[in-house]
């Protein structure tokens, strides 16, 4: 169990006046059975002329922004987040080894109609196929021990890079590469385990790293999937493991895209630059 306080500050700057379009902010969290909001604000200047929560179609917390159509140079949106979070026991990897890989639960989980968006692969190519196939050979078609050993690899095998902006590659590239950013190779594993027939989806939110200093964090991506007897399950291919009470969700989605931290337009024709700054702090509890 931790608590922790996240300040996330997003800074758009514009070369020339624009007006501001309504905005969609994803940066808000929502509680779950690993973590509880305790309190979070939004600060956003120029300030909208409204500014109020809605659940998007997929039961994440998102707030929508109205603006009044006068000209600014800048658009800054600053969060605060206090949270606790938790680490289910259930979800631990040790736990999802046990989980056998049975054809006809297989069978079902592709044919129940709210989990069918979770199993359509963004790319399913014969080399991530035959690479799918492989890891089942070496795990026995045991589904706990395919996402253990489907984990393992991905840690092994690439280098994570840094890229801020920009939709994820496509998983084929990922894996020829053998390098990419969190965003990319969480991708990769999502098409991998939707091939294998486990319907998973796209996260975004906040990784604690503890393992060494840090005085500033990016946004983070990881995959859930979905494991018969115990539900949505988050799992890290960046660190091979199961998410911990390290880990704050804030949306995700059967798509990447609706996990864009924030979307919206602007009326003009500048330019514009990105700014982000993360801090994350451990609270005693």
């Amino acid at each position: 169990m931790a608590i922790l306080e996240v300040n996330h500050s997003t800074q758009y700057s514009y070369s020339e006046p624009i007006v501001l379009n309504d905005h969609l902010l994803r940066l808000v969290a929502t509680d779950n059975r690993s973590q509880k909001v305790i309190s979070q604000t939004v600060d956003v200047s120029p300030t909208p002329t409204r500014l109020f929560l809605e659940t998007d179609n997929e039961s994440y917390t998102c707030v929508k922004m109205n603006f009044t159509p006068i000209s600014t140079t800048h658009l800054n949106i600053n969060t605060r987040l206090m949270i606790d979070t938790t680490f289910p026991e259930l979800e631990r990897l040790d736990n999802l080894k046990s989980i056998s890989y049975h054809e006809n639960t297989i069978a079902y989980l592709n044919e129940s109609p709210e989990l069918q968006p979770f199993l359509l692969t963004t790319d399913s190519s014969q080399t991530l196929g035959n690479q799918v196939n492989r890891l089942l050979d070496l795990s026995d078609h045991h589904l706990g021990s395919f996402i253990f050993q489907l984990l393992k690899w991905a840690k092994a095998t690439f280098v994570t890079e840094y890229r801020e902006f920009g939709a994820a590659r496509m998983s084929s590239d990922t894996l020829y590469s053998c390098q990419g950013t969190c965003r990319d190779i969480a991708v990769l594993v999502m098409d991998m385990l939707r091939i294998a027939g486990v319907p998973a989806g796209f996260v975004s939110g906040y990784y604690y790293d503890t393992s060494s200093y840090r005085e500033t964090y990016d946004l983070h991506a990881w995959i859930q999937c979905y494991v018969p007897e115990l539900g949505w399950v988050g799992l890290d291919p960046g660190t091979g493991e199961c998410c911990s009470d390290k880990y704050i969700k804030l949306c995700s989605s059967f798509i990447p895209i609706n996990c864009s931290p924030v979307d919206g337009t602007f009326m003009g024709s500048a330019s514009s630059t990105l700014k982000s700054c993360i801090s994350i702090n451990s609270l005693p509890g």
